[in-house]
C-alpha cells in the first residue's frame, strides 16, 4: 500500500503531471537551473510494502553530486574575454556590472572545474541514508554490495561519499568495487552534427546568442573573435550563473539581475532540445538515440538478474554515473513520458523536460518477493519517487521484474 507524507501530498497537489499519472514536482519543473539544480529530498516519497511483499535487492544508479562547472578552463576563458573587452573599451554597462562582479569570486572557482563540491558529496551520503532508513530488511546481518562507477573522478568522489556513509550506518557492510567505462558519458554531439541543420534551426528558435554577447559588447564581431562561438560565451555564461547554488563558497553579493530568469529558462530549452535529439526517441532524425547507454543499461540489469538468479549475498547493486546516462535510460525503458515520440520540437518540455535531472538525481528499482508464490516484483521511483513504466501494475507502483527486464 502506497504511503504518503505531508510534505508529499502538498507538492503532489500543487502540480502537474509529468511521469505518466506519477509527479511534476514543482521544485524542479520550475527551475530555471536545469542539470545545475539542486536535489529536493523534501519532494521524496518512499513506497511502504504490503503483507507478503519483502523487498530482497536494491538497484540504485545515481548521478553525482554538485560539482563545480563542466567545461575545462571555462572560468578562466571568461575571466580572459572580459578583460580584453575592459582594456579595448568595449564593455556596455551590463558588462562593466558583470566584469567588477566576477574579477571577485573567478579566482576561488578557476582550476576546480569539474571537481565535485562538499555539497555533492553529503548528497551522496543522504542517499545511502535515505536507502539504510527505508529498507531495514537488507540490512538485517552482514550486506554485500556490488559497486560499479563511472572512471570520472567526481563520480568516483561521489561513490566514495555514498559507501563512506553506509559503512559508518552499517558496520558489516561490504562491498566490491568495478569501474565501468560503459557509466562514462559520452558526447551526443555526433547525432547534432549530422542532423545540425535541424538542431541549429530549431535551437535558434530558442536562442539569440549574438543578441546575448551584445548585452555585454558593443562590438558585434568580438565574441567570435574571442572564443570562435556565440554559443559558447553563452553556455559558459549560463552554466556558471546555474552552478553558483552548489558551490561551497559563499557567493558574493551583486550578480542578482545580470542573467533574467527569462534567459535562463531560454538556455534550458536549447539544452532540453539537444538531448532529446541526442538521447530520445527523434522521429525528426530518423536516428533514435535511445541507443546510446544500451550497453550501460544493459550491464545492470544483467549483475542484477544474475544475483538473483544465484541467490547469492548480494543485496545492494550500486551504480554511479552521469545525468544523461540516467536521461537515457529513462528514454530506453520509456519511464513516465521520457519514451514519447515528439513530432512538434517548438514546444517539448512537457514531455521531456531535462529539468528533473538535478545534481545527484537517481533512479531505483527495489526489488521484492511475493511469499506466497515467491514471484518477484519491482518498485521502480525516479527522484524518490514512483514513476510509471509501460507494463500493467500488479500492484500499486509495482510491476513483475520480469516484465521491466523484458523492456529491454
Amino acid at each position: 500500500m502506497q504511503k504518503f507524507s505531508g510534505i508529499f501530498l502538498f507538492s503532489f497537489l500543487t502540480t502537474q503531471i509529468f511521469f505518466g499519472k506519477d509527479y511534476k514536482i514543482k521544485s524542479y519543473y520550475n527551475s530555471v537551473y536545469g542539470e545545475y539544480t539542486l536535489y529536493d529530498y523534501n519532494a521524496q516519497v518512499f513506497p511502504s510494502f504490503p503483507d507478503g511483499v519483502k523487498p530482497i535487492y536494491h538497484i540504485f544508479i545515481g548521478r553525482h553530486g554538485s560539482r563545480y562547472i563542466e567545461n575545462t578552463g571555462a572560468y578562466t576563458h571568461i575571466a580572459k574575454i572580459f578583460a580584453e573587452a575592459e582594456s579595448e573599451k568595449i564593455l556596455t554597462h551590463k558588462g562593466k556590472k558583470f566584469w567588477k562582479w566576477y574579477k571577485t569570486v573567478y579566482p576561488e572557482w578557476a582550476g576546480h572545474e569539474q571537481e565535485l563540491t562538499g555539497i555533492g558529496r553529503r548528497q551522496l551520503a543522504k542517499h545511502a541514508e535515505n536507502i539504510y532508513n527505508w529498507l531495514p530488511q537488507l540490512f538485517d546481518g552482514p550486506t554485500k554490495a556490488r559497486v560499479s562507477t563511472s572512471p570520472t573522478l567526481r563520480v568516483i568522489q561521489s561513490e566514495e561519499a555514498f559507501v563512506e556513509r553506509m559503512k559508518q550506518l552499517d558496520h558489516d557492510f561490504s562491498c566490491t568495487k568495478d569501474t565501468v567505462k560503459a557509466l562514462q558519458s559520452k558526447p551526443y554531439a555526433p547525432v547534432l552534427n549530422k542532423f545540425q541543420n535541424i538542431y541549429l534551426t530549431q535551437r535558434s528558435k530558442k536562442i539569440d546568442t549574438q543578441a546575448f554577447a551584445m548585452t555585454f559588447f558593443t562590438d558585434s564581431t568580438y565574441i567570435k573573435r574571442a572564443c570562435k562561438s556565440e554559443y559558447s560565451f553563452a553556455m559558459w555564461m549560463r552554466n556558471i550563473f546555474s552552478s553558483i547554488y552548489g558551490l561551497d563558497t559563499k557567493v558574493p553579493p551583486g550578480y542578482k539581475g545580470i542573467m533574467s530568469k527569462k534567459w535562463h529558462r531560454r538556455m534550458l530549452e536549447a539544452i532540453n532540445l539537444g538531448t532529446y535529439l541526442g538521447l530520445g526517441r527523434c522521429p525528426q532524425i530518423n536516428a533514435y538515440g535511445v541507443d546510446a547507454y544500451k550497453e550501460a543499461l544493459n550491464y545492470i540489469f544483467a549483475t542484477a538478474k544474475k544475483d538473483l538468479a544465484d541467490r547469492n549475498d548480494i543485496k545492494l547493486n550500486l551504480n554511479f554515473t552521469h545525468d544523461i546516462v540516467i536521461l537515457n535510460f529513462l528514454a530506453r525503458l520509456r519511464a513516465g513520458t521520457f519514451g514519447a515520440v515528439i513530432h512538434n520540437l517548438d514546444n517539448i518540455s512537457d514531455q521531456w523536460n531535462c529539468s528533473y535531472m538535478p545534481m545527484s538525481c537517481n533512479l531505483q528499482f527495489c526489488v521484492c518477493e511475493r511469499q506466497n508464490d515467491h514471484v518477484l516484483l519491482a518498485y521502480p521511483l525516479y527522484n524518490g519517487l514512483p514513476i510509471s513504466l509501460p507494463l500493467k501494475e500488479v500492484l500499486s507502483g509495482a510491476y513483475l521484474w520480469e516484465d521491466i527486464v523484458n523492456l529491454l
